[in-house]
């Protein structure tokens, strides 16, 4: 996403409420009437990353006096809480609040997200999860690129992974420096408050406990709110190499969740047709608004119309059907190559990235339609 696009140079706004009058008490934490940035930290079994995440948001040169922290727990059972509790015994007072909130069980990211969004007090709140590691210049950066930018609703650092990932590692080089689009409200995004008001909060009925897309359909109905997502590519933050999502061990295998091979993304792109992700994937599409609601399903099509023209090869077909095969099938990919534009030594990461893209998004539109299908029966059932 480029300048000419309307992202950068909007005017200067300023969202942060100051000189509370109340009680004539001099000293009540410098007068906000709410703190600038409420930062909810969603954790389960984390205790190998959280003392990281939490030690990061010391270092940030944004004073943290305008910063809220709450942790949500998902009732762990390793050490996650005793040392989240640890560090609000020795840091409290540097924050303007700190709060920590334990599940009695494990209802899933969206709800945990979701109750600290609704205990947030911040004009802005970042949604950060455990195991990403923010730059010193994170928050000061993005609290700063909202205000200058009143028409994007939600940012997010550029992640460098601590992983051996092609793909991984490929995204991070065509994005650095850059500012892209965003969809997905998850891993470090800080979001307007007013935002989340238009748009709603995480669906908490995405696939829990191991909750499913639930930050691209949120992402989804900002845009459609009248917001843009971005991501930044001039701050980086640093993705901690963890043992896997559970979901997605029990998805691929734990030994390969965090090894991503032509073999484990086949059965990853199996694994798509699965009620959780095929309904998410649902939702996701039905919350776009019109215009990118057509790009995806337009590149969505590109696996059908080259499975067309390889059927030309092994039996005749009209010539004007292989014609209009091939002319669809380069434009759905030009069409998904513009998300991964990048500099002239990376066009080889982005020529292929992009046709992983259309492979996906091809898959999951098929399993997303399963979905639909799906769901007419049950009705026709019930009826």
């Amino acid at each position: 996403m480029k300048a000419s696009n309307g992202i950068i140079g909007s005017p200067k706004i300023n969202l942060l409420k100051m000189c509370q009058q109340a009680d004539n008490v001099c000293n009540s934490k410098e007068n906000l009437e709410k703190p600038l940035v409420t930062i909810v930290i969603t954790t389960y079994n984390s205790e190998v990353t959280i003392e990281d995440v939490l030690n990061a948001l010391l270092l940030q040169d944004y004073s943290l006096k305008f910063l809220e922290v709450i942790v949500v727990d998902g009732c762990s059972i390793d050490r996650t809480v005793d040392r989240v509790k640890e560090f609000l015994e020795r840091y409290h007072d540097k924050f303007y609040d700190f709060k920590l909130i334990v599940h009695d069980k494990n209802y899933g990211v969206s709800k945990a997200r979701n109750d600290g969004i609704r205990l947030a007090r911040g004009e802005y709140i970042m949604i950060l999860d455990s195991d990403v590691v923010l730059p010193s210049n994170a928050i000061n950066t993005m609290v700063s690129f909202l205000e200058s930018n009143p028409k994007v609703g939600f940012c997010r650092p550029l992640l460098l992974y601590d992983s051996t990932d092609i793909v991984m590692r490929w995204l991070y080089d065509i994005n650095v420096g850059r500012i892209q689009m965003l969809l997905s409200c998850a891993d470090a995004t800080l979001i307007r408050r007013e935002a989340l008001e238009k748009a709603g909060l995480y669906d908490e009925a995405m696939g829990p406990p191991f909750s499913v897309d639930e930050d691209l359909e949120l992402g989804a109905r900002i845009w459609k709110a009248g917001y843009q997502g971005v991501m930044l590519g001039n701050v980086i933050a640093r993705h901690l190499k963890v043992t896997g999502d559970a979901h997605l061990n029990k998805l691929i295998g734990k030994r390969k969740a965090n090894k991503m091979t032509l073999v484990t993304y086949g059965r990853w792109l199996i694994g798509y047709f699965r009620k959780p992700h095929r309904v998410a994937w649902y939702k996701f599409l039905k919350s776009l608004p019109l215009k990118l609601k057509f790009n995806f399903i337009f590149s969505s099509l590109f696996l059908p119309f080259t499975a067309t023209l390889f059927l030309g090869l092994l039996i005749p077909l009209p010539h004007y059907i292989n014609i209009l095969a091939l002319a669809y099938m380069i434009l759905a990919y030009l069409n998904t190559l513009r998300d991964f534009t990048s500099k002239p030594r990376h066009i080889h990461k982005s020529i292929f990235l992009a046709l992983l893209a259309c492979i996906n998004r091809s898959v999951r539109t098929l399993a997303a339609l399963y979905a639909i299908i799906e769901l007419k029966l049950t009705r026709v059932g019930k009826s």
